[in-house]
């Protein structure tokens, strides 16, 4: 029974607004008795990785969704490097994550970033939390990139958008969800793609391509069909993203 086991890792992918999927997924988890012994994601999903090892439940986190504004014109904030300006989310960080520390969470956890500089993925375990989880969230020209230690990094889901690695170091039970599932689409459909339509596609391939391939090393693999279709700033379908993510996950673990 996945509740007796003592080596379950929970994995959780980037993907905007949309990771509140992700928040399903625990709820259905809490239900089911299930209990990660650590961590790992990447972009949003490392945030919400990070709010659940520091103790919040996924009602909890669901009323901190409806409760806060995200991408809002205060915000906003045209510069070279990015549109919106990093200070709501170190101000969601310190109201929620007081504790600007690693060893605050009560789970271990492993966030994922890419630096920049150097074309690689880096994992962040250890010393402060912002950091990290501004750096795994800078999604690039929505963000400006977060500097670290001299270092320069940004989204972590560009090079690694299910960061099971960490998990599978420790030989943990990997249980991972995947809320960038792009769907098939007829010739017919895929001629009338608008040239916006048509990169974003391609951006999603290109990202779910590395994603397929660690599915056999999954030993649960959870992913809510075609979310893609919503926009990665879509709060006002939270409550869907909430229930896809919810319904996904009792399917992949009941099945056991």
């Amino acid at each position: 029974m996945l509740k007796d086991r003592k080596d379950i890792g929970l994995c959780l992918s980037g993907g905007g607004l949309r990771a509140i999927a992700h928040i399903g997924v625990l709820k259905a988890l809490e239900e089911l008795k299930i209990s990660p012994v650590a961590i790992s994601g990447t972009s949003a999903g490392a945030i919400i990785g990070s709010l659940f090892a520091y103790g919040y439940k996924a009602d909890e986190l669901m009323e901190f969704v409806a409760k806060e504004t995200f991408f809002s014109r205060k915000s906003f904030k045209l510069q070279t490097s990015g549109i919106f300006k990093t200070s709501f989310l170190t101000d969601i960080y310190k109201k929620y994550l007081p504790e600007n520390d690693f060893n605050a969470l009560k789970i271990p956890m492993t966030i994922a970033a890419t630096d920049i500089g150097l074309g690689t993925e880096v994992f962040f375990s250890s010393g402060e939390l912002y950091s990290p989880l501004l750096a795994t969230a800078s999604i690039p020209f929505i963000f400006p990139p977060t500097v670290i230690e001299e270092r320069i990094y940004c989204d972590g889901g560009l090079l690694n958008n299910l960061p099971i690695e960490p998990l599978r170091k420790h030989d943990h039970y990997i249980i991972a969800a995947h809320v960038n599932a792009i769907s098939t689409i007829s010739q017919a459909e895929c001629k009338k793609l608008s040239a916006r339509s048509m990169a974003e596609r391609l951006f999603y391939l290109g990202m779910a391509n590395p994603v397929n391939q660690k599915k056999k090393d999954c030993d649960i693999f959870i992913e809510p069909a075609n979310l893609v279709q919503y926009s990665m700033f879509d709060k006002k379908n939270a409550p869907l993203f909430f229930d896809l993510g919810y319904e996904a996950a009792m399917k992949a673990l009941q099945s056991l």
